[in-house]
């Protein structure tokens, strides 16, 4: 299509008009809007604690991991106090996969828990 075939369609074409009561809606949805109270803040106060807590776990995470072989060994072989099947789940890696799966999840539901909690309490 040219140029000028185009100028011809825009030139044409008839005006829009909004139907009736479109702008008063538009224009009560604005002032309801900006009747809205502001969005609270986000309570750094009670996730500090939290952050500084991660931030200090991988820490002593990264400072201490070239230790975590020999710790294991010694871990290792003081299970030879348990019965031989029992010593062997739990020297199995899948075992300890599915123990950071569990911890995993058991936190997860903590957390979940825990904010129920608070929006049921700030919610009455």
């Amino acid at each position: 299509m040219s140029r000028d075939g185009l100028d011809r369609i825009l030139v044409n074409e008839r005006e829009i008009a909004p139907s009736s009561g479109f702008v008063d809606s538009v224009m009560d949805s604005v002032r309801h809007e900006a009747s809205a109270p502001p969005p609270l803040p986000f309570p750094w106060k009670h996730a500090l604690p939290g952050v500084v807590a991660a931030i200090l776990a991988l820490a002593l995470l990264w400072v201490s991991a070239p230790a975590l072989p020999a710790r294991h060994l010694v871990f290792r072989s003081g299970l030879s106090v348990f019965s031989p099947a029992f010593s062997h789940a739990l020297q199995s890696e899948k075992w300890v996969g599915a123990a950071w799966a569990g911890l995993a999840l058991i936190l997860s539901l903590v957390v979940i828990e825990l904010s129920a909690h608070f929006v049921e309490r700030g919610t009455r």
